[in-house]
């Protein structure tokens, strides 16, 4: 899959004792050396899937600071799943064909890599609607102690979600 649109939700506002000690209100706008976080995963994606449109779904200082970068900065809703909602429906409408499968990639991911998106985008069955990656406890734990997250049982032991995924 060589072209690929994105979808990245973009809120994540920041409490006050966090925003003052990061500079900013809103989590896609913390520095990381010389980028925003945000920057950081418009430029992982262009790499990774150039071509592709970008759409950010975020509060007005969020759109304000990416919109040159990206092929359409929406205004946010009132949740996460909406703001995914509002993205797709503006590819859907300015698609020229039917809308192939999306990238959906949380706005928060400092370490997040072009290589990562490809090996997710190469591992996801090209069959299914939906695709999200699900990483191991230990392997969470380990990778990023102390980080919350939210568990689940499955078979293989207790799951979280990883940040970014495939839909169709």
């Amino acid at each position: 899959m060589n072209v690929l649109d994105a979808i990245v939700p973009a809120g994540g506002s920041l409490d006050e004792a966090f925003a003052s000690a990061v500079g900013v209100h809103h989590k896609p706008l913390i520095r990381f050396g010389d980028q925003t976080v945000l920057e950081r995963t418009v430029a992982a994606i262009k790499t990774a899937f150039p071509g592709g449109r970008i759409v950010v779904v975020g509060p007005e200082t969020v759109r304000h600071h990416i919109a040159e970068q990206v092929s359409m900065a929406l205004p946010e809703a009132d949740s996460g799943p909406a703001n995914i909602l509002l993205g797709l429906d503006w590819l859907r409408r300015t698609s020229d064909g039917p809308l192939g499968k999306v990238l959906v990639v949380t706005s928060d991911l400092p370490f997040l890599t072009p290589e990562s998106l490809k090996t997710l985008v190469s591992r996801c069955d090209p069959g299914v609607a939906f695709s999200v990656p699900l990483i191991g406890q230990s392997a969470f734990e380990s990778a990023y102690p102390g980080a919350p997250a939210t568990f689940v049982p499955v078979r293989e032991g207790l799951v979280t979600t990883g940040c970014a995924y495939l839909v169709d």
